[in-house]
Parts: C-alpha cells; sequence; structure tokens
C-alpha cells in the first residue's frame, strides 16, 4: 500500500472500467467516472 500525505490524487474513466481500492473500500466505475483518492488514504 502507498499513500500521498499532501495532495489528493483524481482518476477519470473516458472508457472501459476502472477498479480502485481506497483503504478498506474496492470501488467499481465505468466510462465518465471521476475517483478521488483523499490525502493520506491508503491503496495499493
Amino acid at each position: 500500500m502507498h499513500l500521498h500525505p499532501t495532495h489528493a490524487e483524481g482518476f477519470y474513466v473516458p472508457a472501459g472500467e476502472l477498479t480502485v481500492q481506497l483503504g478498506d473500500e474496492v470501488l467499481t466505475g465505468g466510462p465518465g467516472t471521476w475517483a478521488c483518492a483523499p490525502k493520506n488514504t491508503p491503496r495499493p
């Protein structure tokens, strides 16, 4: 796992699918989805 202590990290899905683990939660999004990992959120 890693984290960013000073900034959030954003993801945009233009096509296909994104699965991301944020802490203990696993989220999946399709085309047009925005996701944000807040600072200090552990993820692989």
